[in-house]
């Protein structure tokens, strides 16, 4: 879990040093998946980490093109 915690700071740190606004990151879904992540079974975190992980990067990209920003 930490893991995903860590991975989403660094994107969200990417966006917002590219202009995206701090209020659209704060409302992303992902970030229901990210807290849901401490009830997940031990057999099934490994999936729900990819999952997760995947999400972040679709959502933060999607809210990055919206913003006609570009991540690095």
């Amino acid at each position: 879990m930490l893991k995903v915690i860590l991975y989403f700071n660094k994107k969200v740190r990417e966006a917002i040093a590219n202009g995206a606004p701090l209020t659209r990151i704060l409302r992303l879904p992902v970030r229901e998946d990210i807290a849901r992540m401490k009830i997940v079974p031990y057999d099934k975190i490994k999936d729900t980490v990819e999952d997760v992980m995947r999400k972040i990067d679709e959502q933060i990209t999607s809210l990055v093109k919206s913003q006609k920003v570009v991540v690095v």
